[in-house]
């Protein structure tokens, strides 16, 4: 979170708001708030709330996450594997009720 000043900086700086008042409009905030956000100082800066975040990140095109330091390649990579898993744990489910179910066909 010690860098969210320069993401967001650099999230602004590579989308078409390139001026902090181009921003600032689309998000509704003065072009004050969004050069607090950016400060250098640390006396200066302030950090949006969360609704202003996911906004930004929405007017940016990049992922809340990123903000963040979260690389989008990995996040995906792990949504993938997630989904992979979960689907080999209901197909194991599926293999393991049918077989208590043949277990019950044979005994009865």
């Amino acid at each position: 979170m010690n860098d969210l000043h320069l993401k967001i900086k650099e999230a602004r700086t590579s989308s078409v708001y390139k001026t902090q008042k181009a921003l600032a409009e689309q998000l509704n905030v003065s072009p004050g708030a969004i050069s607090q956000w950016e400060s250098e100082d640390p006396a200066m800066r302030t950090v949006p709330d969360l609704k202003k975040l996911v906004a930004l990140a929405e007017a940016t095109g990049k992922p809340v996450g990123w903000f963040f330091g979260e690389d989008p390649a990995k996040a995906e990579r792990k949504r993938i594997v997630d989904m992979l898993l979960d689907m080999h744990a209901k197909e194991e489910r599926h293999n393991y009720y049918g077989f208590i179910a043949r277990m019950i066909e044979e005994s009865a």
